[in-house]
């Protein structure tokens, strides 16, 4: 859902935007109103926008459950920050500067870190640039570029050879998902959190290559989160609630391009893909504790005659597909869910729930019988609480699962598992660069996430304990794999120093039946280090 904070808005409102599936494509909320200099008391993130998925947007979140009444320990830092913002006309900034040094000992392991890729070994990032605003007109450009030495571990055989070998081991024809992005160090430059955007009338519009968050999952977005960054696409869509008489609306249409990886599926003829999606929320009249919400995504190959008007409008287009009519072609793939989030202020509770599945049913009494056919779900829920008026303290947990019963994929001519996110014609699958835009969990697995957390003047401490399960099914082994599952337990501290922040994050992964083998069992660590600001 898109963001529709304004530049000046509080904490509290800020946080209930961002929970309606914001885009960072919102107002910039580090904008001061100097030249380029180095910005006073610091800020958050990159001093930019907020990005999705990024400090200040969890801790928003989570003050937003005490309804304002809450301690923000992190006041001073945006009120500074945004001092003199009214008074400019044309606002322009150097963001701060973002370095990351990242260890996995075992296997590649990620938390949601956008274009990052961090495989086993070192792992360093940089991210950047400027941002600027004049009167309506809104821009950002925030590169990132990280080079993994993607250091060489056990694959599991997918039966394929050369570059291809690397791919996925479960479905690898079907998904762009490597195990390993090649035999040496990978790098790559990204565009990364960069925007031009016009806003007016209530409607925002522009360019972006930001990274994005649909819908309210915290750690495990079906459709769009950060865990693959963002992509290229115009926008469009509301940058406020509008009133229809029986509640409010907000609504964003993206369409774009997506790119593959080397080692992707699809080596020959066109490598690119066009999507365009759509995703809207409702929050009833007298229940603004209940967002309402859905979206829908439709991928393919990209046009030969270009991305055409129509193509961008496909969100809007017909569900069903019996692959007798010409109005969804065979090799687009689709994908929907529908949400609910219940955010109980000023109690500080939080529940919130979304399910997704394949789109396209084959007809309409198929959708009927089975809406649920070839989904995957999510539940989640968060208490937030201050014990003595100073400290902001938050426990949450969310669960996943896109596993997928074996007992009707005969009903719809197949006899072996479909999992979320792949497509037989659209063979990348629903990735960007070779990462889930959608969640690692859900894609053939299941698994959950638990955090406390804790905010104060001195900044941030948490303790993050995952699990991930991977399906087990292998094609060329049939029942001799087994599920490989990770627990993560991970420390997280962030100090302010200054106009800056100092963050390190250690912790154990130990894997059961790592690669899906039987018994080989592993232990690994995984730590970062991370420096924000000057």
């Amino acid at each position: 859902m898109p963001n529709s904070s304004a530049s000046h808005a509080p904490p509290t409102r800020c946080a209930l935007t961002a929970l309606l599936g914001l885009s960072i494509l919102a107002a910039p909320a580090g904008l001061g109103a100097q030249s380029i200099e180095r910005r006073p008391a610091g800020g958050l993130d990159l001093g930019g926008v907020p990005l999705s998925g990024g400090e200040e947007h969890w801790y928003a979140r989570n003050l937003s459950l005490l309804g304002g009444t809450a301690p923000d320990p992190w006041h001073q830092r945006r009120s500074a920050a945004d001092s003199g913002r009214a008074r400019a006309t044309a606002e322009w900034m150097v963001l701060r500067p973002d370095l990351q040094l990242i260890l996995n000992t075992d296997r590649p392991w990620g938390r949601n870190d956008g274009v990052i890729w961090a495989g086993r070994g070192v792992t360093v990032a940089a991210q950047g640039g400027l941002a600027g605003r004049w009167g309506p007109v809104r821009a950002q450009i925030a590169p990132v570029a990280f080079r993994a030495e993607n250091a060489p571990f056990p694959l599991t055989p997918n039966g394929r050879t050369g570059l291809l070998a690397f791919g996925d081991a479960r479905f690898p024809r079907n998904i762009d998902l490597p195990q390993r992005f090649g035999a040496s160090a990978y790098q790559r430059l990204d565009l990364g959190d960069s925007f031009l955007e016009v806003r007016g009338f209530g409607l925002t519009g522009g360019v972006s290559t930001a990274r994005q968050i649909w819908g309210p999952a915290r750690d495990h977005p079906l459709v769009l989160g950060t865990n693959a960054g963002g992509f290229p696409h115009a926008f469009v869509g509301t940058n406020r609630p509008w009133s229809i008489g029986i509640g409010a609306v907000e609504g964003r249409l993206i369409t774009g391009q997506i790119a593959q990886s080397d080692w992707s599926p699809v080596q020959t003829g066109e490598r690119r893909r066009f999507t365009s999606a759509l995703t809207g929320s409702f929050v009833p009249r007298g229940l603004p504790w209940l967002t309402l919400g859905g979206h829908r995504e439709v991928q393919g190959p990209w046009p030969a005659d270009g991305l055409t008007l129509d193509r961008m409008l496909r969100p809007f287009q017909g569900v069903l597909n019996d692959n007798t009519g010409s109005i969804n072609a065979n090799d687009e793939n689709g994908f929907v869910s529908v949400f609910f989030r219940a955010a109980l202020a000023p109690s500080g509770l939080e529940l919130y729930g979304e399910m997704s599945r394949e789109d396209f049913a084959n007809d309409a009494r198929w959708l009927i019988q089975k809406p649920d056919d070839l989904a995957a779900l999510v539940l989640g829920f968060a208490r937030s609480w201050s014990p003595d008026g100073e400290r902001l303290r938050t426990l949450r947990a969310e669960v996943v699962n896109g596993e997928l019963s074996h007992h009707e994929r005969l009903q719809r001519g197949f006899d072996s598992p479909i999992p979320p996110y792949t497509h037989h014609r659209t063979r990348q699958g629903l990735t960007s660069g070779g990462q889930l835009l959608g969640a690692q969990a859900a894609y053939a697995g299941a698994g959950w996430t638990i955090e406390w957390s804790e905010h104060s003047a001195e900044g941030r401490r948490a303790v993050v304990v995952d699990r991930l399960l991977r399906l087990d099914w292998l094609p060329a082994s049939g029942n001799a794999a087994r599920p490989e599952v990770t627990y993560a337990v991970r420390l997280e501290r962030l100090r302010f120093r200054g106009g800056a922040d100092l963050t390190w994050a250690v912790g154990p992964t130990y894997t059961l039946n790592e690669g899906l083998v039987p018994g080989r069992d592993a232990l690994g660590l995984h730590a970062q280090l991370r420096w924000r600001g000057w």
